[in-house]
């Protein structure tokens, strides 16, 4: 088949990690693949998944979109690699690259695969997405709930949803890391993620005092960038363990510093299934998060220890700090988590779901 791979950028992130593995496995089973991506090339301490796709001599192609460029621009662009070469299958990846893969490849009868990673709580955009979802032939969604949401809220019809969870491949905890830490006696409190509304950055941030003062031997360290930056970096200043509390922007060691925590701090108001919780798990890391969207997917029978009920902070700062001082129910937590990651998310199953898919819509050639 020939596959092109949309997506609204290609910054690293969880979708755009997504994408990367799809177009690197597809390549590896002899398709010929090109990803396509609405925005500008990353800047140069942006573009690893960019430089990863041209070295396994991937195409890879930007339409230079910014916010105020207008949609029929983009359409152009996008039509114009389309007279170039002719895919028989299209998958998007986020709402822009659904929205403007729908109108395009749909106009030229190219099956159009939309791919939804996360509830959208917004109305208009709910509004919005059913042109896409009418001119959709699947609709891929990565987690049960999220799939529940696009019938329920956005009115996709129960035949055209498809859920395929996100994978990981599993941790060579045989090979040697450097240890990021500060100090060898830094236990570590993680988060990772964008430092924004949805991710429940802030929330944590006001948690942040009564957290170190209950695990007075824990650091709290952040990593990612977004929009609350600024506020985060307040709340970090304005605290008596402002020493304690560590914000690293978005960098490209998570796994090292994985590998160093005790637990992931998860507080997020809303998701798909997080990437950074299925990433924690196969770190052998226990979780602190809400029971928000693909949450029950990934923990499975260790939710209950490991969850607490969506805004309900009082009981996650609770849950924190009873896993922050037991041991022995970080280590057994870790350990069901990790076989869980290996057993049930490998990447490589994942990936072949979408092919399935793709090809079960592709008329068979002589």
């Amino acid at each position: 088949m020939k596959i092109d791979l949309l997506i609204t950028e290609l910054e690293p992130g969880g979708a755009e990690r997504c994408c990367a593995a799809l177009a690197r496995y597809a390549q590896q089973q002899n398709h010929a693949v090109r990803v396509i991506s609405l925005g500008p090339r990353p800047r140069q301490d942006r573009d690893l998944l960019v430089r990863q796709l041209e070295q396994q001599r991937i195409p890879v192609h930007f339409l230079d979109a910014t916010p105020r460029t207008p949609p029929w621009i983009v359409q152009r662009r996008l039509l114009a690699l389309l007279v170039a070469q002719q895919p028989d299958v299209a998958q998007g990846f986020l709402w822009h690259a659904n929205w403007m893969g729908a109108s395009v490849y749909a106009a030229k009868s190219i099956p159009f695969f939309a791919g939804v990673r996360v509830t959208e709580p917004r109305r208009w955009r709910a509004w919005l997405s059913r042109v896409w979802i009418r001119k959709s032939r699947k609709i891929i969604c990565v987690s049960r709930d999220v799939a529940h949401w696009c019938q329920s809220r956005e009115g996709a019809p129960a035949e055209k949803l498809v859920v395929i969870p996100n994978g990981i491949e599993p941790v060579d905890f045989a090979q040697p890391v450097i240890d990021p830490r500060f100090s060898p006696r830094d236990r570590v409190l993680l988060y990772v993620g964008r430092l924004a509304s949805q991710k429940g950055v802030d929330g944590l941030m006001q948690c942040a005092t009564r957290l170190l003062q209950a695990l007075p031997e824990h650091r709290l360290v952040l990593l990612g960038d977004g929009p609350l930056l600024e506020s985060v970096q307040r709340e970090r200043d304005a605290s008596p363990f402002a020493d304690r509390i560590s914000i690293l922007g978005r960098i490209d060691t998570v796994s090292d510093w994985m590998r160093h925590s005790e637990i992931l701090l998860h507080p997020a108001r809303y998701e798909g299934m997080p990437n950074a919780v299925l990433e924690a798990m196969a770190h052998g890391l226990a979780v602190v998060a809400f029971r928000v969207e693909g949450i029950e997917e990934l923990l499975g029978d260790s939710l209950a220890e490991q969850t607490v009920t969506r805004e309900d902070w009082d009981r996650w700062l609770e849950l924190a700090i009873r896993l922050g001082r037991d041991e022995s129910l970080r280590s057994r937590l870790g350990s069901a988590n990790r076989l869980r990651a290996e057993s049930s998310f490998c990447l490589e199953d994942q990936l072949a779901k979408y092919l399935a898919v793709w090809s079960a819509s592709v008329p068979a050639k002589d």
